[in-house]
């Protein structure tokens, strides 16, 4: 029978190896699922875990956690060859390889051949207690799909605690990040208008540039902007909402002008966070009418 858990631990495990050098870049990204796509097929649920870990920094002691997880469901000599080959396919794929890259990857592969097999060692593996529960990142699969900010903050503050006030907060940061996927302002421009909208209309205090840095960085990830407003209505107040269409106007002009596709973005998510088309015009009025083409 097919080890239908050996495949998933094994995507994680390297990803730990993309991040061993502090960063993960998008040659890295697309050289990993590469090499997974050449191994048996993952379920959507697998690959939404596997978005976890793409997207924020994997550190030493997490690293080593997955190594140990991966051990712990490598069961035959086929599983053995299965998770060398991807480390080997992984590595050579990757055409600009660190060496804190190819250290950490040759540790694992060390670890796996190493692994014993047999029926005596997997009972040591149990009775040994090192067999392991489901890696801490992966049971906050529910925040990221609901809160995608809140789980960045979460994972750079390694913490799971985060009051309501700091989640309401990050859905609103969510939803700013929207509108800066279709604005061709940079990066340098659009960061303090995110950081003082939630200093100033959010209260975010000294959180407010790891939120808008959260925002920013997830503007090119596959995020469900639909669920965070609906999630965004159920927490924040009529105004609060109001003053959000002003922020997400300030993000668009960011680059002096607010194309009609910005102003059909803002229109829906108004709508989705159950505002009125008064509401909207008003937030709209409130460019002038040469920088929105007298839309």
């Amino acid at each position: 029978m097919a080890n239908v858990a050996l495949i998933p631990a094994l995507a994680k495990t390297l990803l730990a190896i993309a991040w061993a050098d502090g960063e993960l870049h998008p040659e890295e990204e697309a050289t990993l699922k590469e090499v997974l796509g050449l191994l048996p097929s993952m379920t959507a649920l697998d690959w939404a875990v596997i978005e976890l870990y793409i997207v924020a920094p994997i550190e030493t002691k997490e690293r080593e956690e997955l190594v140990q997880y991966l051990v712990q469901h490598i069961r035959s000599s086929a599983d053995k060859t299965i998770a060398l080959e991807a480390v080997d396919a992984m590595m050579a794929a990757d055409g600009a390889i660190q060496p804190a890259e190819e250290a950490f990857a040759r540790s694992v592969r060390e670890v796996i051949a190493a692994t014993d097999v047999s029926a005596l060692g997997l009972l040591r593996r149990v009775v040994g207690g090192t067999m392991r529960a489901v890696p801490r990142r992966q049971t906050a699969l529910e925040v990221w799909r609901v809160n995608p900010v809140l789980y960045l903050l979460q994972t750079q503050l390694q913490s799971d605690v985060v009051d309501q006030h700091v989640a309401t907060t990050a859905l609103a940061a969510g939803i700013m990040g929207q509108v800066v996927r279709l604005t061709p302002a940079g990066t340098e421009t659009l960061r303090p208008v995110l950081v003082d909208a939630l200093r100033n209309d959010w209260d975010a205090g000294a959180l407010a540039e790891q939120l808008a840095d959260a925002a920013l960085a997830l503007t090119h990830r596959n995020i469900d902007y639909h669920r965070i407003a609906r999630e965004l209505v159920a927490r924040a107040g009529e105004a609060e909402r109001v003053r959000l269409l002003d922020t997400l106007f300030a993000i668009a002009n960011a680059a002096d002008n607010v194309a009609p596709d910005e102003i059909d973005e803002i229109r829906v998510i108004a709508e989705r966070l159950n505002l009125t088309r008064a509401q909207f015009i008003r937030a709209k009025l409130k460019i002038p009418g040469v920088e929105r083409g007298g839309l």
